[in-house]
């Protein structure tokens, strides 16, 4: 296994609950969606995996990657390791930048922080990773400060920063939410394509049972901080056993019938 989550709890300094008794594995090549309601709890997940648990969290368990502990290293250690090993992409790639310099420097500082080699170097490798997906004019892109790109070349942009970084496990919290049905598919398109070509291992969060469908192997269902669910996506769409995966996923999939009657299928594009 890859990683291995064993007896997580997160709870707030006041003994608030976040997390409670979470368990699961990952192989590697693996996708794993992980489906629930907004604050079910399921980024907190997410969060404990790359060492970015807010400051007034406690927690305690154990997170193994390739048979390391890595819950309880050092901020230090976990800074190294989430950039280099684990990388996460985030639902809203405008708070990932810095307004105040160009998308080259922040490229830059990003793969220097990680890697030691030549500026030239790093721009060959931001150049591959953008070319990977299939992003167009990339010096003028370079050039431009976040804000005058858009919300889905920014998160284009932040997955061409995580192939250049070349990790093990992709952690992407919803990366599509912020965007439009056009970019969506693009993004679902480029996801696949990395995992194809590098072998890497997912975790894939989300609200939107159509997306997991199209690219994970399993999911698990989170609600009150707690794992209710966990089979191959399959099972868990066609023959889900709790009842709240059942609500979960009848909800969804009226609003999916919804959606396929106005665009289509979002597997027919991806």
């Amino acid at each position: 296994m890859i990683l291995e989550v064993k007896n997580l709890n997160v709870f707030t300094k006041k003994k608030e609950n976040i997390l409670k008794n979470i368990n699961f594995s990952l192989k590697e090549n693996m996708c794993l969606g992980i489906l629930g309601e907004s604050g079910s709890g399921k980024s907190m997940i997410c969060k404990a995996i790359a060492g970015l648990l807010p400051d007034n969290c406690k927690y305690n368990g154990e997170i193994f990657f390739e048979n390391t502990e890595i819950l309880n290293l050092k901020d230090k250690k976990k800074r190294d390791l989430r950039g280099s090993q684990i990388c996460m992409v985030i639902q809203n790639p405008m708070t990932a930048f810095n307004p105040l310099f160009t998308i080259e420097n922040q490229m830059l500082e990003t793969i220097f922080a990680h890697k030691k080699i030549t500026k030239n170097e790093a721009l060959d490798l931001i150049t591959s990773s953008f070319e990977k997906m299939n992003l167009k004019d990339i010096d003028k892109i370079l050039k431009k400060y976040p804000q005058q790109l858009s919300g889905g070349m920014l998160q284009r942009i932040m997955i061409a920063l995580t192939i250049s970084l070349n990790p093990k496990i992709i952690i992407a919290d919803e990366p599509t939410t912020a965007i439009d049905v056009i970019n969506q598919v693009e993004i679902l398109k480029e996801l696949k394509k990395i995992r194809e070509e590098f072998k890497t291992t997912m975790i894939f969060i989300s609200h939107d049972l159509s997306i997991l469908n199209s690219i994970c192997d399993e999911i698990i269902v989170v609600s009150q901080g707690e794992i209710i669910e966990h089979n191959l996506t399959n099972n868990i769409i066609n023959n889900p056993q709790n009842e709240i995966t059942k609500t979960l996923i009848d909800t969804r999939f009226k609003l999916i019938n919804r959606f396929k009657k106005i665009v289509g299928d979002i597997n027919d594009y991806c």
